[in-house]
């Protein structure tokens, strides 16, 4: 569980964007808002249009021509920003008006989250680009500085959420090829590091290495990228370095959870191919994710001779490499020839000096991933989609598991890839090979869009993820209820369009052709699931019908049928890609079962499988921490909302006013709560 980063950039040749394109575009987008909360006729088309203005500005602003625009026209950044706070004032009214109108918006979630989203990147992530650009480089930087001051920015900010993985060290190497330096200015103590501590340099010739890291085994998320960005910001001769016409910045960078060696500077990645008896072999460095089980053998084997103070594993695959280069010129081949022996479960990326434009990956084992983000000019890798997505909507996926030649599963199983910078964020510059050497070119079909943002992983205020999520379960209740509840005749009924509850179920219904529903799950969905026995069955009086619920693994391992065309399963997910739970779908439905989803997110696989969805809040309320918390208590009420207006459909006597008024209730029941935390911490100390 430790973090990869890397950023590899092309070079830059573009000019500045000009102000006089993005700010009409912001403007316009935001009068297509202010109009769309004052017509709610045409709601739908101009929230769509806005969405639109909104997407294409923070495209081009996530560029470095964007981000220079940012960075050097100042007066046009205060007005970018000027307008997104009249455009969140307007989405602020939209969302008043929403909570006033009893119709169903399932038409407008979508285009709304767009809004969201792109409002969210332009005022959370390009803006603060900029003005982190600014921080690091001590001031406004030179023009030549800003590709490679911003692949700093996109590693530090991906090592912040990366931490979650871990955070007892971190580190990171910015290389800096065509540097420029005079060779007077390359000597001192910080190139004489034999075991690579913080501020560490390595002179490379035409190009340059400095390595920044902390290590602390006590401490609070941010702590350590703090500290990393401190020591970058007072580095001038990284400045220097950087701001040469012609210099192309790569960035490497780790966070840990310590496996192997000790919590230290000398043991934080990046780790570098320097021994004690250094004899002027390639400069490689390396991160490590996951273990290398053979890596003591291999020492000993090919007599390494690292620094006592260097006990991580990790320190034998740039160590290695480095002396395959002197053997293999053909740096993919010494790459894939090294890896090929390590034992173990791991994730890798590698750079080397005589080839700073490219970059190594190799994935082999289960329990590790890397992401290659496809951003503009430039790869973003990552162990986690949340590493890629600030900069990069669509990636690849490596896999280290599936053998390129079944009939030699164990040595064709895992992924090497190797990325060129002089095509970068783009296909032409991938090229991978499984680890027996079988070409695997990558097809466009195997590039995964981003079903999340920034907005959907960001931790705000909140000291952890676990605290953030209950505090934001009444929002995530209230969205869920949103729409949903009308008023028929003093009486309060639930309203579910056909997109939940097709035509199709609900005929089968009314005329009693469904005998059987069966709410699954698997874990918390599975208890949430059991919501709907619970609150249908009182309010049903048809004996002949069924109504239980059961986890998935045991309806799909006990309770099949070869015809299950009389069953109602209603399928309850917070991601939607639970295997479980979709494996026991594709069954129901190749027996001709009916499924209802209750389920967080658009466009998921449990989504896709069902006849009918039921999103809960908005269709996109991401959990990070592992406990459920505002998933589960939206679970909860989808459920109690299906379950009425099932028996609507079956049983049209009962009058559901005094549960739904209770529903409608709970948003603001929740809030009460929340305001009871110094009680329950009380409480909780009595008790404990």
């Amino acid at each position: 569980m430790c973090g990869i980063i890397a950023v590899l950039r092309g070079p830059e040749y573009r000019e500045i964007l000009n102000s006089d394109v993005i700010l009409p575009r912001l403007s316009s987008a935001v009068t297509f808002l202010r109009s769309a909360s004052q017509d709610p006729a045409n709601m739908s088309v101009q929230i769509k249009q806005a969405a639109d203005l909104l997407t294409a500005t923070d495209r081009e602003l996530r560029t470095v021509p964007g981000i220079g625009m940012l960075v050097f026209d100042r007066s046009s950044a205060l007005a970018v920003e000027g307008e997104i706070l009249r455009a969140n004032d307007a989405l602020k009214a939209i969302d008043e008006h929403l909570d006033h109108l009893a119709i169903d918006l399932e038409h407008l979630n979508s285009p709304l989250l767009e809004v969201r989203d792109s409002l969210w990147a332009i005022e959370r992530d390009r803006l603060p680009t900029a003005e982190a650009v600014i921080d690091i480089a001590g001031g406004t930087p030179e023009l030549s500085s800003l590709p490679g001051l911003m692949s700093i920015q996109t590693a530090l900010s991906a090592l912040d959420r990366l931490e979650v993985r871990g955070r007892d060290s971190a580190g990171i190497e910015v290389f800096v090829a065509n540097h420029n330096i005079p060779s007077s200015a390359l000597e001192g103590a910080r190139f004489n590091d034999a075991i690579l501590r913080s501020g560490a340099i390595r002179d490379c010739g035409e190009h340059i290495a400095f390595v920044y890291k902390n290590a602390a085994e006590i401490g609070d998320l941010g702590d350590n990228t703090n500290v990393l960005r401190a020591a970058i910001r007072s580095d001038e001769l990284l400045r220097e370095a950087i701001a040469s016409p012609n210099s192309q910045v790569t960035v490497l960078g780790h966070t840990r959870w310590a496996s192997v060696g000790v919590i230290s500077e000398a043991n934080a990645h990046p780790v570098d191919s320097q021994e004690i008896n250094n004899d002027n072999k390639p400069f490689v460095s390396a991160v490590l994710n996951g273990d290398i089980d053979n890596y003591m053998d291999l020492t000993k084997l090919q007599n390494l001779d690292i620094a006592p103070e260097i006990t991580t594993d990790a320190k034998i695959v740039p160590t290695l490499i480095s002396k395959q280069l002197l053997a293999d010129s053909n740096e993919l081949n010494a790459f894939r020839t090294i890896v090929s022996t390590f034992e173990g479960s791991m994730a890798i990326a590698s750079h080397n000096a005589d080839q700073p434009h490219k970059l190594s990956l190799a994935l082999r084992g289960s329990g590790q991933a890397i992401y290659i983000g496809i951003a503009d000019n430039s790869y973003v890798v990552a162990s986690e989609p949340y590493g890629v997505v600030e900069n990069a909507s669509h990636w690849i996926r490596m896999d280290g598991e599936k053998p390129a030649d079944p009939q030699n599963p164990i040595s064709s199983a895992g992924q090497i890839i190797q990325l060129d910078a002089t095509n970068a964020g783009e296909l032409q510059g991938v090229t991978r090979l499984a680890y027996d050497g079988t070409e695997l070119p990558v097809q466009s079909d195997e590039i995964t869009t981003a079903d999340i943002t920034t907005r959907d992983i960001d931790r705000g205020d909140a000291p952890h993820f676990l605290l953030k999520e209950i505090q934001e379960a009444p929002e995530s209740v209230h969205k869920t209820l949103r729409g949903r509840i009308i008023e028929v005749d003093d009486k309060l009924e639930v309203q579910l369009g056909s997109d939940i509850i097709p035509d199709e179920i609900q005929d089968a219904l009314k005329t009693k052709r469904i005998k059987r529903i069966i709410a699954i799950g698997q874990g918390t969905a599975a208890v949430a699931a059991r919501t709907i026995p619970q609150f249908l069955n009182p309010l049903i009086t048809r004996q002949e019908l069924i109504v239980e619920a059961q986890l998935a693994t045991e309806l799909s391992g006990f309770s099949m049928a070869m015809d299950m065309s009389d069953t109602l399963v209603v399928a309850v997910s917070q991601s939607g890609t639970t295997t479980d739970t979709n494996r026991t779908v594709d069954l129901i439905r190749q027996r001709g079962g009916h499924i209802i989803a209750i389920v967080n997110r658009r466009a998921s696989d449990l989504a896709d499988k069902a006849d009918g969805v039921l999103y809960t809040s908005d269709g996109r309320d991401v959990e990070m921490s592992v406990a459920s918390t505002k998933a589960f208590y939206a679970q909860v009420v989808a459920g109690v909302l299906l379950s009425s207006a099932l028996a609507n459909l079956i049983d049209t006597t009962r009058d559901q006013t005094e549960i739904l008024s209770a529903l409608r209730r709970l948003p603001k029941s929740m809030e009460h709560v929340l305001t009871t935390r110094p009680a329950i911490a009380m409480a909780a100390q009595r008790h404990a």
